[in-house]
């Protein structure tokens, strides 16, 4: 320990008396003054530097609704000397560039703003000597009405599906409408407000998110985003005995099949298990389905299912019946 606490000791010393040498001291200065040399050249340099400007549209009228705006901001690409573009990047706070409403106001409600117009108001914040090279975007536009507006239904875009062994007992977009302003004109042709398109598969579970409606030129929707809740449930087996019921038959006629009832099998969510039941079903062997008057079999139909039963599958899809008659001819 004692060894190392003298290594360290004469280190500082040499480190000292090379302080307060005039060699390191006169190369000191020099490294000093070479290094402001260098930097006021390079501060003298022309360069560009491309940098964001708030925009802004002023004076609008309380009855006009901005249905399509214009951008929150622009980017310009500027030539100057180093020592301004370094003050424009690290210290200067530009003033948001204006776009005054009452000098462009039109029957259309449609405004497409002169970029030279904007540019001199981006340039009020830049000295003489700067050059402005390009502003983006390159076409500055905003739609807007006069409150003119409409319900419109909302409707889901894309496409959901469940993973194997589920299905999705339902899907609901809130609110069930939305508002649009636009001109009369545009709102004719406006009769649904779609969301952006929504792609989800294997889907296991059910959930609520936001979901943007899709937004449409020189029209805005409020809201503007919808919450969609998808119910998400898993598929279980189910076997009922349903009785087979005739169809289309003389009223003097007693139908007798063979067997008297036929089951059948379908998929149904947990949750509808125990509410789904034979009543809900009506097989059916129907008159005019018989390919003979004496034929002796024929094949059933489902005349009536429940919209919670899927994949439905039959025992047996024929079945032998007798007809009697129970009056006198």
């Amino acid at each position: 320990m004692m060894k190392l606490i003298t290594f360290i000791r004469e280190k500082v010393k040499i480190a000292l008396v090379l302080l307060r040498s005039k060699s390191f001291l006169t190369f000191l200065f020099f490294l000093t003054l070479s290094t402001a040399f260098w930097c006021f050249e390079a501060f003298k340099e022309t360069n560009s530097v491309e940098l964001a400007v708030p925009l802004r549209l002023k004076n609008v009228p309380d009855n006009v609704v901005i249905t399509t705006a214009l951008p929150e901001q622009v980017r310009v690409t500027l030539r100057d000397r180093n020592s301004s573009l370094f003050y424009y990047r690290y210290f200067h706070r530009p003033t948001p560039a204006t776009v005054d409403f009452a000098a462009y106001a039109n029957p259309s409600c449609h405004v497409r703003v002169p970029q030279e117009d904007v540019k001199r108001s981006v340039m009020r914040n830049f000295e003489a000597t700067t050059e402005l090279l390009s502003l983006l975007p390159d076409t500055l536009e905003y739609f807007y009405s006069y409150g003119t507006k409409k319900a419109v239904p909302t409707r889901l875009q894309g496409k959901l599906s469940p993973a194997e062994g589920y299905y999705i007992v339902s899907q609901t977009l809130s609110p069930a409408e939305a508002t649009v302003y636009a001109t009369d004109r545009q709102l004719d042709t406006i009769s649904a407000a779609h969301t952006v398109p929504l792609y989800l598969s294997e889907l296991t579970e059910s959930f609520t998110t936001p979901v943007m409606l899709q937004g449409i030129k020189g029209a805005k929707f409020m809201p503007d985003t919808m919450q969609l809740s998808v119910e998400v449930d898993r598929l279980v087996e189910k076997t009922l005995a349903l009785p087979i019921s005739p169809l289309n038959f003389p009223e003097d006629v007693r139908l007798r099949t063979f067997p008297m009832k036929v089951n059948v099998t379908f998929q149904v969510g947990m949750k509808e298990f125990r509410n789904v039941s034979e009543q809900d079903f009506m097989l059916v062997l129907d008159a005019n389905d018989l390919e003979s008057p004496t034929a002796n079999t024929c094949t059933l139909r489902m005349e009536r299912q429940p919209a919670a039963a899927f994949r439905l599958r039959l025992s047996q899809s024929e079945v032998e019946f007798l007809i009697e008659k129970t009056s006198a001819q």
